[in-house]
């Protein structure tokens, strides 16, 4: 890594893009150092170095983050969103019962 070109996480946090109006909190770039991102196994780290306590990054490693991160998600299967149900009511619940009901017995069912 270049220390030329070093960028506190409040820094580099300031030089992203917003994204729906926000910039990414400097919290959010100390994750990507410590957690990384993308599925299980295949995880992508924001690259850093410790100065003392604090940590910097630089432009060309949040660079190599950003894209390395998007070729992981760009690699995962899409998977459909799940769909689900609403609640039936109560009075739509009795409803389909008797229907349920008046089918059975029209088929010959007795209780």
């Amino acid at each position: 890594m270049d220390t030329s070109s070093l960028l506190s996480f409040d820094q580099a946090a300031r030089s992203l893009p917003p994204i729906d109006g926000k910039r990414p909190h400097k919290a959010t770039l100390f994750r990507w150092y410590r957690d990384g991102v993308g599925p299980r196994g295949n995880k992508v780290r924001l690259e850093c170095v410790r100065l003392g306590r604090r940590l910097a990054t630089t432009r060309e490693a949040l660079g190599r983050f950003m894209s390395e991160s998007a070729e992981v998600y760009l690699d995962r299967p899409v998977t459909p969103p799940i769909r689900i149900e609403p609640r039936r009511t109560n009075k739509q619940r009795d409803n389909q019962t008797q229907s349920a009901l008046v089918e059975l017995q029209s088929a010959g069912w007795t209780a």
